[in-house]
Parts: structure tokens; sequence; C-alpha cells
């Protein structure tokens, strides 16, 4: 048994060194050896003739190093579970120290020193009998959505055909575009009458049909368009090293002349048994059940995404109320050496990663205080339903399932999967002790909710690639200066011999 001596930095955090003497692993060591000597097949030996030594030396210090490490994570471990119970993260090197040497010549005891960081004692809030928390719910979906998932099932296996009638929503417009005499624009290409043309150009061609003719700005085709992508796909202009002397772009901000040549749109596929039972099953035979069916995904679809936020509810109420002393300076050494944090993101990032670090040590406890737990094929199951989801719920079984494999090998997705797991179950537990009110809404307000979100997503994020934008540009700025200074150094240093 290794010899652990225990040293308290502060009320959180500890110094654990560790001895692990050559009686601890030596057994190990010489069986491993053993094993090895057997199974080894060179030339100039039978196979399980070669003497010890030769096969000491050519693997002896990859065997050690395994056998001292084992005995090293296990005393660790064993230690952590009896005297501290839990942890935060994952313990560290103490600063300065260094990795042991392995030589398998001479068996030599070795010394780890360890930084752990202690999981604090507090009671939780904030889920107790009496606490209450509000679910959306959602009752009936409107018929209109029902149509239109039932048409856009129509128009996932429609037919693309030529119209001669007037532009509609969602057709696709073949525009030709020739630049006045001396010009070289002369270019075809095409839009969609969807979300990513400017309103002014979608309301012009929604007046329009195939041939006829009209005058536009290029830059005012597409939202959020840059001039390259201007010049390249709607003018059909691409810069190179063999323009002539002098030559100029063309002016993406004047009106040049249009023509529509061509209008293509979905022809929505006929509803008939066949098509509604390859797009609902082979249960569904009418357009009463497909509708049916429709209404019940997506009123599964809307729970679904409730039961999420509740749970999202849950987890910011627990983790902003409960706030327990961490051992911060522990978690910053943490983020900087595991995950290449510099100062500045440090700071950023820390609330939110105290954060995470609460509602683990929380959702741990509450796990192993109400017997939960994950079984395996809970996670399979919930890692198909999300990669399906990918594919709109219609995915081939077999590539279901060896996309899901492959996808578990991924120690992120693997996390991320289980996580939403732990996080479900708990809330489950916790929705039988604290009152859950239901607050109805429709599928349209559900619909702004959601709206309101991804705008607040998006606007986090513009700011979070904003301040590492400014980040860069102070530590380039900071940068230069302190290369300034150098030479400035240098040149009086120089004047000064």
């Amino acid at each position: 048994m290794a010899n652990i001596v225990r040293e308290d930095k502060d009320n959180l955090t500890s110094i654990l060194t560790l001895t692990i003497e050559p009686q601890d692993y030596k057994q190990k060591f010489n069986s491993e050896l053993a094993k090895f000597s057997q199974q080894a097949n060179m030339k100039g030996f039978r196979k399980g003739k070669t003497p010890k030594s030769i096969i000491r030396k050519m693997y002896g210090k990859g065997i050690l190093e395994e056998a001292v490490s084992e005995v090293f994570q296990r005393e660790l471990r064993n230690y952590i579970e009896e005297e501290f119970g839990e942890v935060v993260l994952q313990p560290l090197m103490t600063e300065g120290a260094q990795a042991p040497t392995f030589d398998p010549k001479s068996l030599d005891s070795y010394e780890y020193s360890i930084e752990v960081g202690r999981a604090p004692e507090f009671d939780i809030v904030g889920i107790q009998e009496g606490d209450s928390y509000s679910k959306y719910k959602i009752e009936t979906v409107s018929g209109d959505l029902v149509e239109k998932e039932f048409e856009s099932a129509r128009k996932r296996v429609g037919e693309r055909v030529t119209s001669e009638e007037d532009i509609q929503e969602n057709d696709l417009v073949n525009l030709y575009i020739k630049g006045g005499e001396g010009s070289e624009i002369d270019n075809t290409f095409s839009v969609l009458i969807g979300d990513l043309i400017t309103d002014e150009l979608k309301e012009l061609l929604l007046s329009k049909k195939h041939g006829d003719t009209f005058e536009f700005v290029p830059a005012n085709i597409e939202k959020d368009a840059d001039e390259e992508r201007v010049l390249r796909y709607f003018l059909g202009y691409e810069s190179n090293d063999e323009d002539e002397e002098g030559a100029t772009a063309p002016d993406i901000q004047k009106a040049h002349q249009f023509e529509i040549k061509e209008v293509s749109r979905i022809e929505p596929a006929e509803v008939t048994e066949e098509f509604l039972k390859e797009q609902f099953g082979e249960e569904v035979t009418t357009e009463e059940a497909a509708h049916e069916m429709i209404e019940n995904r997506l009123l599964d679809y809307y729970n679904q995404q409730a039961d999420i936020m509740l749970q999202n509810d849950i987890l910011e109420r627990v983790t902003s109320e409960n706030k327990p002393e961490l051992p911060e300076t522990f978690i910053k050494r943490f983020m900087k050496e595991t995950q290449n944090t510099s100062e500045a993101e440090i700071e950023e990032k820390l609330e939110d990663f105290k954060k995470g670090i609460v509602w683990e040590l929380i959702s741990k406890r509450l796990m192993k205080e109400h017997d939960l737990e994950v079984q395996e094929q809970e996670l399979l199951s919930r890692a198909q339903q999300q990669i399906a989801s990918y594919f709109g719920g219609q995915a081939d079984p077999e590539m279901l399932n060896n996309m899901t494999y492959r996808m578990l090998q991924d120690e992120n997705f693997a996390r991320q999967i289980y996580d939403a797991a732990v996080t479900e179950k708990i809330a489950t537990k916790l929705g039988e002790v604290v009152t859950i009110e239901d607050d109805i809404k429709t599928t349209e307000e559900m619909d702004e909710i959601f709206k309101v979100q991804q705008e607040k997503r998006e606007k986090e994020e513009a700011e979070r690639i904003a301040a590492q934008v400014e980040e860069a540009a102070a530590a380039k700025e900071a940068e230069e200066a302190e290369a300034d200074a150098e030479v400035v150094e240098e040149s009086e240093a120089e004047a000064a011999e």
C-alpha cells in the first residue's frame, strides 16, 4: 500500500504526496515481464524462450511505468473516496512537480505530488417540498401548422417543374444579367424566393413571371452578402493577377438590367396510399390518419422542448441559488492547464464554469440520494433519437445503428448524451418533490418563445466573438508595444556603448 501524506493548502485544496515502494508494484511488473516473454516471437529465439533480460531491456520501461501508474491511480482513487468523498474536477500534478523517471534496471521508490480540489459541504436549496416551477404545456396544434407539415412532406418527394405563371414563395428563379456596352458582365445565377434574399428583391420578384425584365442593384440581392460574393456569384466577375493595369471591378451599387430566364417550383407529390405509407408508415392509409400522426408528432416535439426548458429552469435556479465556496485558485489553474485558457478567458468564463461544477456536485448527490442510474440502453436509445433527428426522424435502421456506434466513440458526444440523461432523470424525480404548475401555450406562442431564445443565444455568441476579437487586438497591440520597447532598449544600449 502506498504511503500518502496530506497537507492542506487551504480549507478546500490539499496536496497529496504518494510514495510507491517496490513491494507495491514488483509482483505486477514481474508477472507482466513473464507474459511478454512467453508471447514474444523474436528472431534467434524460439517463441516463449526470449530471455527476460532482453524483454526487460526492450519493453521494461513501458511495463514498469504501467505497473506503477496502476498502483498510483488505485491508491489515489481509494484515498479520495475514503477521505474526501467528492472532489472538484480532476486532480492535478502539483505546480513544479516532475513526473517520475522509470528505469527497469533499478526498481526504486516513486513519488507523486498531487493537488486536489475538495468538494464543499452544503445543503441543496431550490428543490425541496414547497418549491414550485412553471412548465409550458401544449394541448392542441393548429390545423394550419398540421397542413403546412403535410404539404412539406408532399414537396419533399415532389418533382421540380418549370412555370410560366406569376412567381410564388419558394420558387427557384434563374436570372440573367448583362452589362452595358463595353462591360464584361454576362452571367446567369439562381435565387430562391425565401429568407436569404432581401425583402426588396422578394417583393419585386413576386410581381413578375418568366420572361420579365427589371432593373436592380446587385448589392441588394441577398441579405448580408459581402462584396466578393456579389461580384463572383451574381455578376460572374473574378479578379486575378492577369487583370489589366488600372482595371476596376464592376460597381455593385449601380442598377443593372436583369431578365427572368426560368422559374421552377416543386410540384407536390400526389396524395396516394403509396405516398402515405412511404411518408408516415405502413399503418397510415388515409390523409386524416396522416394529419393525426403529424399532430401527435408536433405535440411530442413541443412538449419535449417544454421538458427541456423545465430542466434548464431547474438547473439555472439550482445553480443560481446554491453558491457554495469552491477552490477558485485550483479551478483557474485547471482551466489554464487542461483547456489552454488565457487569463482573460478564465475571468470571462469562470462564473459559468463554476456553475457547471456546482451542478455536477448537486446532480451526483441527487443521483445517489434517489438511487437513480443511467443504463447503457438508455444512452444508446437517446443517442439514436438525437442522430435520427438530424434526418428528420427518417433514417435507415442499419445506418442509424452504425452512426450511433461511431458517434458514441467521441468522448464529447457521449458526455453530452450522458449529461442530458442525468438531467432528465433528476428533473423527472424532482417533479415528484416540487410543485410543477402547467402554463398552457399555443404552438404560435411557443414558436415566439423559441425565436426569443434563439435571438438571445445569437446575441450572446456575437458578444463572445466580439470580446475575443477585442482581446486579440489588445494582445497584438501589447505585443507590438513590447517589441517597440525592445528596439528602443537595444538602440539605447548601442548608443551607450
